[in-house]
């Protein structure tokens, strides 16, 4: 899909030059000089081949590691006791640490993989049903934009929706501009909020700055699979230091005592 959106553009450059035009005249901004504008385009391009490579080696990888992932997983499977038992005793806490260690790590997965994946998907298909609402180009292709950027909590949607706002008010559908914008800003990143308080309740209670921080750290390490594995590094991390923090003031009651 982004392959074919970036072959249109490459071909018809005239598009993004007839954007930059509206939202100057909305903006009511001009800019003269046609080398910056050639210049603007070119760096366009050229990042935007940057960027669909870079996604394009993060989605190889993800599949090589996914399939590495259950070819191991069958072996930890089908000796599921023994590994088990294994984990728990080479874990340096206590028996009932490790258990709960262990309860804490299933919850704080499914918060950041089934919770955060399932508000992607809501706000994903919320904002591709907004394009089609108010006559928008291309709405299951920004829906699976957004559905990747949701990921970033907060500030994920509005990257999609906002810009087709204000260039649908540029371009003379005013109507429609705005109606994506009350759209986006009254449903979509409510519905984020609303979602991530019964994960939180029912689940595990992942910060947004946990998510945000994970994903800017998992992506250049993981590539797209940083998206998932980011957030929860980060959460086992303070998990661990949690569980850390009170051993330490049990052994320092027990010593005083």
């Amino acid at each position: 899909m982004i392959g074919n959106k970036l072959s249109n553009l490459l071909i018809n450059t005239d598009q993004i030059t007839a954007i930059i035009d509206q939202v100057q005249v909305f903006f009511g901004v001009s800019i003269n000089d046609d080398m910056a504008i050639e210049q603007l385009i070119s760096f366009i391009q050229n990042n935007l081949f940057g960027g669909v490579s870079t996604l394009l080696n993060g989605v190889l990888g993800a599949f090589f590691t996914l399939a590495m992932m259950y070819f191991m997983l069958y072996f930890m499977l089908i000796n599921h006791h023994a590994f088990e038992k294994t984990i728990l005793k080479y874990m340096p806490f206590q028996p009932k640490n490790s258990l709960r260690f262990g309860a804490e790590l299933r919850s704080s997965t499914y918060s950041n993989v089934l919770g955060q994946g399932f508000i992607a998907f809501v706000q994903g298909s919320l904002v591709s049903l907004g394009f089609v609402i108010f006559n928008l180009s291309d709405p299951l292709f920004w829906g699976v934009i957004c559905f990747f950027l949701s990921f970033l909590p907060i500030i994920g949607a509005p990257i999609v929706f906002v810009p087709a706002g204000i260039i649908a008010i540029a371009s003379g559908h005013a109507s429609d501009g705005y109606g994506i914008l009350l759209w986006g800003f009254i449903l979509v990143t409510n519905i984020d909020n609303v979602i991530r308080y019964f994960v939180s309740k029912y689940i595990a209670n992942t910060h947004p700055l946990i998510t945000i921080i994970g994903v800017i750290i998992g992506i250049p390490v993981f590539g797209i699979l940083g998206l998932v594995f980011g957030p929860l590094l980060i959460s086992w991390f303070f998990l661990l230091l949690k569980i850390y923090e009170e051993g330490t003031d049990k052994e320092e009651d027990e010593s005083f005592s």
